[in-house]
């Protein structure tokens, strides 16, 4: 009873964690995915379109359902990635509770529960959240198939590999992660056995099996090389928010497991935590840091590991205690973490609120409100009958959605593309740029002044004037 109690309260704090995240704007990725992708007719249609990276076809998928279900309003949208959050957390409790212990995984579970990367993926319409559902169900599977010898615990661990590179093809660190954890269950000498590699090998099958119908699309979207070139600064953007987030359970496993890191088991799940820098440095252009998000189940499991590890070795009359205070130091810190100055000082060391994933970024931000401009632009123009520009800094995604959201038809707000560029402007158009950006090359752009300028914290709206004929 006070074990299920346990995962109520989890759960409930979570919800609680995401709930004040769940009317925020839309950003450009999020915004695109909408207006792009989950509004084409169909499955097929979603697939066939996978052009560049922001189309996560099964997230994608499911967000053309959920749709369907609810009207485009922020609150209803967030919905979604709010429910597949508590699916992740259930899961991993459901998952491992008996094997790592209430405690140890209630712990890791809060580490992660309270950070501010779980409330912003959480709430995010992106499939960073649904990528570590899977990878959380795709981690039980891995357990059960390496000790049961089985092969419906083998086909799940099939379905959720499949799901989860079907998601982000990323994902695949994620499974590899789920691979190097399970290997100890296989035996002592697991690497000699042909049921280890059969069961290693899948998540790779399942990514050629999801993209071979799309391959010369799926090629395409590699070689853009989207990514991050200053490798140093990759590296702290990823590598901080697991520190942050799992400060507590990570120094408390360090200070009293100093003999399970002997343990052979101990090195492999050691190239787990390694896992990440490793891609950072290799690769000639590092992946964004968000992409390692979905390994946090993974770090959850590892930590509550090392947790029941040190509790282990405490007599037991001191175990709930410790537990206790393990669980109080997990709370505070969490609070800690999250206070804006600490937040700050995180997602400067991240690359400023432009680029960062975790800690502060711009769609977080308070200032951050396309729809309070789009109300000020309708206001300006009650009719509709101007257009309104947007520069590709000044988020235009977001503010095409947020318009269209007010009734603005689709032609109401223009911007560049890849493809094609704004030529011409009528007087009077509204011109909106980020605060960073010179107005005067947009002036001579549209043959005109650019006048009246209004700020919206990272965004000013200007108006477009021209010389009397």
């Amino acid at each position: 009873m006070l074990k299920r109690l346990a995962i109520i309260l989890l759960l409930a704090g979570a919800a609680l964690m995401l709930l004040p995240h769940l009317g925020r704007d839309l950003w450009f990725d999020e915004a695109l995915t909408v207006l792009q992708f989950a509004v084409l007719p169909d499955a097929a249609a979603i697939c066939r379109n996978y052009v560049i990276p922001n189309n996560q076809i099964v997230h994608t998928i499911l967000l053309h359902h959920w749709m369907q279900l609810v009207p485009p309003e922020n609150t209803l949208l967030r919905i979604f990635p709010m429910l597949t959050a508590l699916a992740a957390a259930g899961g991993l409790w459901a998952g491992f509770r008996r094997r790592l212990g209430a405690w140890p995984l209630g712990i890791a579970l809060t580490a992660w529960i309270l950070s501010v990367p779980f409330a912003i993926y959480g709430t995010a319409l992106r499939g960073y959240m649904l990528s570590a559902f899977w990878i959380a169900l795709a981690l039980r599977a891995a357990c059960h198939a390496a000790e049961n010898r089985r092969y419906r615990d083998l086909a799940w661990w099939a379905v959720w590999c499949f799901l989860a590179v079907g998601t982000i093809p990323t994902n695949l660190l994620g499974l590899c992660a789920a691979v190097l954890y399970a290997a100890p269950f296989f035996g002592k000498k697991f690497w000699k056995t042909g049921y280890f590699w059969f069961f290693a090998w899948i998540p790779l099958v399942m990514l050629g099996i999801f993209y071979l119908p799309i391959l010369p699309r799926f090629l395409g979207c590699c070689r853009l090389g989207e990514g991050w070139h200053d490798h140093g600064r990759a590296a702290v953007a990823v590598l901080l928010p697991v520190g942050v987030t799992f400060a507590v359970p990570m120094l408390l496993s360090l200070a009293v497991c100093r003999r399970w890191f002997r343990r052979r088991e101990a090195l492999l799940r050691g190239l787990i935590w390694l896992q990440a820098s490793a891609v950072v440095l290799i690769f000639s252009v590092a992946p964004f840091p968000r992409t390692f998000f979905p390994l946090f189940p993974v770090y959850v499991i590892l930590l509550a590991g090392g947790l029941r590890h040190g509790m282990a070795v405490l007599p037991p009359k001191r175990r709930k205690m410790a537990a206790w205070t393990a669980f109080l130091l997990t709370l505070v810190w969490g609070w800690a973490a999250s206070s804006p100055c600490f937040l700050n000082v995180c997602s400067r060391l991240s690359g400023g609120p432009e680029q960062d994933d975790y800690f502060l970024p711009y769609c977080m931000e308070k200032s951050f409100s396309p729809s309070r401009i789009a109300g000020e632009v309708l206001k300006l123009d009650p009719d509709r009958t101007g257009k309104v520009f947007a520069s590709f800094r000044a988020d235009p995604w977001s503010m095409l959605f947020a318009l269209l959201q007010r009734g603005a038809p689709a032609e109401y707000c223009v911007f560049d593309g890849p493809r094609r560029k704004v030529d011409t402007l009528p007087d009077r158009a509204m011109i909106l740029l980020h605060r960073e950006e010179d107005p005067a090359p947009f002036a001579a752009r549209f043959g005109g002044r650019l006048v009246l300028p209004t700020e919206y914290g990272r965004s000013v709206l200007y108006q477009l004037q021209r010389p009397p004929m």
